[in-house]
Parts: C-alpha cells; structure tokens; sequence
C-alpha cells in the first residue's frame, strides 16, 4: 500500500456535526477522508477499492444499514480486515462491546470520552499492527 492509501480515512455517520469535526481534524492530520451517511453508502466506497483505507470509522446506529451491517458485510466479503475498524459510538452497552470484540474491530471507542485529535493518535499507533 503507498503512503497515499495509507492515510486514507473513511468515516460512517449519519451525524453531519460529527462527520465535518472528524473530517477537519484527518484532514489538517494530512489524510484523506471519505464520508458515507450510512453502512450502505460505506459498503458501495470500500467495495469499489478496498485496500484504500487505512481506517473506518464506525458509528452504530444509523438509517439504512447500521455500522454492525457494515461490519459484518464488509468482513464477510473481505474488504477491510477488522483490525482497520474502529467503531466511535455513543452507544456503550455491553452487547455493542461484545459484538464488537466477537467481529474482531480493532477498537471501540465513545465518543464522548474522546476528541478527534485522540482518535488520530489511536489510529496512528495501532493502525497496521
């Protein structure tokens, strides 16, 4: 994968709010970012050139597929591999924890408890490992 594909970010939210603030901070960061407004419209991005994203960024509840659909589609069509998946939810219980550790994503994180500058960092540090 090239530097380019490397720093390639795709973040799926139904939120615009959060969408712009996550963007902006990959951005400044040096990465290029894609956005889907849902598991579906993520799906259709990764399956057109999977090996693009170093990361997704995965919210769980969302219209049309949720980020467990996605998840679970994208893995089983091996697309991206779990450990480029990082769900960002506000949604904490622990069967979204379980499910998450059962589909192997490579952190679950809340996004209250986390700005967009340390999401960066954790992609960087366990991105690739």
């Amino acid at each position: 994968m090239d530097d380019e594909a490397k720093k390639h970010i795709l973040v799926i939210d139904d939120d615009s709010f959060f969408i712009e603030l996550y963007a902006l901070a990959f951005q400044k960061a040096g990465y290029m970012v894609d956005a889907a407004w849902n598991g579906q419209e993520a799906l259709d991005l990764v399956e057109k050139d999977p090996k693009q994203y170093e990361a997704a960024i995965v919210d769980l509840l969302m219209p049309v597929m949720d980020g467990f659909g996605f998840i679970q589609m994208a893995l089983d069509k091996k697309l991206i591999p779990a450990n480029r998946i990082y769900v960002l939810t506000n949604y904490g219980e622990k069967e979204h924890v379980d499910r998450a550790k059962e589909l192997g994503v490579r952190a679950f994180v809340l996004k209250a408890h986390h700005t967009p500058e340390e999401i960066i960092e954790l992609i960087r540090t366990t991105s690739g490992k």
